[in-house]
């Protein structure tokens, strides 16, 4: 709206610096005239390296993930997130590969909506499992039983900028991401090969293109690998810190 514009230009114009979290972000920032450092988010690669005993213990919990292969988003179901997706994914994924399993972990506006959704497809409990909401503490072990990690956005191009904790979380994990928009994560994924790039306006076509990855352990086991080196070497927390840190350090010594 034009009011949250003047309201944005104007804490651009009193800002020292300012931080953008992803190029497109700075993109729009630059449209409004002014300069910004690009700090995306992090991963944690400490907090969530953990032995593949709490994967297997997270398995073990619920019988129906043994012998699966494990699509798991964590996060909120909301409207944005386009959770319904992903239910549309696994109705495909049905008929390509039904040991592929789905879990959803998290709760949220459209929660309800997806469950229906779920049963009336007959996906519930067969190939696509809902679980409540979890602490952080508990994320490195369902991370850990996972094959592909997953994140979802709306199919619209502003929401491509975002720099999504469960992206960068994923790669903390050394596992593959799948997601529906294109964007710099796109990129990144192309790039480096450590995913898959659903088309947004098309799940079947995705469910298509996570069957094609998945079926593929050396393609998995690689995913796994440049995953891991992108955490470490890319968006480290202790990298990128520093990073934060020169800003700070920089605008303390301009004043």
């Amino acid at each position: 709206s034009a009011a949250s514009d003047v309201y944005k230009r104007q804490v651009y114009k009193n800002a020292t610096k300012i931080v953008a979290l992803s190029p497109g972000m700075a993109d729009g920032i630059l449209e409004t005239g002014y300069a910004s450092t690009i700090i995306p988010n992090v991963s944690d690669v400490d907090f969530f390296d953990v032995d593949d005993s709490e994967g297997e213990k997270f398995r073990t919990q619920h019988s129906w993930a043994q012998r699966k292969k494990l699509v798991v988003y964590t996060g909120t179901f909301g409207k944005v997130n386009n959770l319904m997706y992903m239910v549309e994914v696994a109705q495909a994924m049905l008929d390509l590969d039904p040991l592929v399993c789905f879990v959803l972990v998290g709760d949220g506006a459209e929660a309800q909506m997806l469950k229906d959704a779920a049963i009336k497809k007959g996906l519930l409990a067969k190939n696509l499992y809902f679980l409540p909401p979890v602490g952080k503490n508990e994320l490195p072990a369902i991370l850990s039983a996972a094959s592909v990690c997953v994140s979802t956005v709306l199919p619209i191009p502003e929401l491509w900028n975002n720099s999504a904790n469960k992206f960068f979380d994923a790669l903390a994990a050394g596992k593959p991401i799948a997601i529906n928009h294109y964007g710099w994560q796109a990129e990144i994924l192309h790039n480096n090969h450590v995913g898959v790039v659903m088309e947004p306006q098309s799940p079947k076509k995705g469910a298509e293109a996570l069957f094609k990855a998945m079926s593929s352990d050396d393609w998995l086991l690689n995913a796994q690998t440049e995953a891991l080196h992108l955490a470490h070497n890319v968006y480290n927390v202790k990298r990128l810190t520093d990073s934060v840190e020169k800003v700070i350090d920089s605008t303390l010594s301009n004043n």
